[in-house]
């Protein structure tokens, strides 16, 4: 799951957000995208950390993978999602 936790009223979300959703059209079937703001729902990002908006989690299994705060490019994106998704070398 890659959840986006930010506000809808701030500038740099409402930008972030559209590359999440075309991001996620191109990893469909593979990662799950979710949106919480974090002013509605205050508790959330505190147990993960979260001090900055926006941030991105990637939770996998329950575990968070990958925590990028800020912006970030569609291409940063699907190189950071191409490596989270790989297999597992044991």
């Amino acid at each position: 799951m890659l959840g986006e936790i930010g506000a809808s009223y701030l500038g740099a979300c409402q930008i972030l957000f559209p590359v999440l959703e075309a991001t996620a059209v191109e990893f469909q079937g593979r990662i799950q995208l979710m949106r919480l703001d974090a002013y509605r729902n205050p508790s959330t990002p505190r147990n993960y950390g979260v001090h900055s908006l926006p941030t991105l989690l990637y939770i996998d299994k329950g575990v968070v993978r990958e925590h990028i705060t800020g912006m970030v490019s569609k291409q940063s994106l699907i190189e950071t999602l191409t490596n989270l998704l790989a297999p597992q070398e044991a």
